[in-house]
C-alpha cells in the first residue's frame, strides 16, 4: 500500500470512525495541529485555518463572507491560544469559552500569537464581537450536543506517528454531514502527513 487509504470495507480498516458505534475510534484533530505547532508554527497554523474553514463553511450556505472569516479567525484564535497554554481542546472547552464574552475576550490578554489572529475581532464594537461570537457558537453547537459526535472528537484513539510511519486503511461512515467534514478535515491531516514524511 501507498500510504494511508479510506476504504469502504469497516471490517478491513484499521481506523474506523463511526456515529453510535462504541467501538468506533475517536478523533480530535486539534491534537495533530497541537503537536504539529511544537515542531512548525506557521505549518500548523495554516492548517488550522484551513481545518477550521472546512469545519465551519456549509456548502449550500449564502452568508456575508464577512461573519464566517471572522468566526474562523476567532476559532483559529481560540486553538492557538489553547495550544500555547497547554490546555486540552476539545469542543466542549471551546464552546465554554465562546458563550462566555468576558473570558473570552480574556483570554487574548497574556498570548501573543494568538492575540494577532485576533486582534481586529476584538477591536470591533461589542454588536459586532458578539455576533461573531454567536456565530461561532451556532456552529460548533453540534459538536455539543450530538452526543455521539461530541464523544467521537473530544480526544483521538489513534497515535497520529501511526498514520506517518504506517499505512493504514481508514473507514469514515459518512451517515451525516458532520461525518463528511470528519472525512475532509482527515484528509487534509493526511496530506499533510504524506507531504511531510
Amino acid at each position: 500500500m501507498d500510504g494511508n487509504v479510506f476504504t469502504n470495507n469497516m471490517e478491513k480498516a484499521d481506523i474506523v470512525l463511526e456515529l453510535n458505534n462504541e467501538n468506533s475510534d475517536c478523533f480530535n484533530f486539534y491534537d495533530y495541529v497541537k503537536n504539529l505547532y511544537s515542531d512548525n508554527k506557521d505549518q500548523a497554523i495554516s492548517l488550522l485555518m484551513e481545518i477550521n474553514k472546512l469545519l465551519l463553511y456549509e456548502e449550500r450556505e449564502i452568508a456575508d463572507p464577512f461573519w464566517l472569516t471572522n468566526a474562523t479567525d476567532l476559532l483559529t484564535g481560540i486553538v492557538i491560544n489553547m495550544i500555547v497554554k497547554n490546555n486540552d481542546i476539545t469542543f466542549d472547552n471551546i464552546y465554554n469559552i465562546v458563550v462566555d464574552n468576558k473570558k473570552l475576550k480574556a483570554i487574548f490578554d497574556d498570548e501573543e500569537i494568538s492575540y494577532k489572529m485576533v486582534e481586529n475581532i476584538l477591536n470591533y464594537s461589542d454588536d459586532i464581537f458578539l455576533s461573531v461570537a454567536s456565530l461561532l457558537s451556532t456552529k460548533l453547537k453540534p459538536f455539543i450536543v450530538i452526543e455521539s459526535l461530541k464523544h467521537l472528537t473530544e480526544k483521538s484513539t489513534f497515535i497520529y506517528d501511526k498514520l506517518k510511519s504506517s499505512d493504514l486503511s481508514i473507514y469514515i461512515a459518512n451517515s451525516n454531514p458532520h461525518m463528511e467534514k470528519l472525512k475532509n478535515i482527515m484528509e487534509i491531516i493526511l496530506k499533510d502527513i504524506k507531504d511531510n514524511k
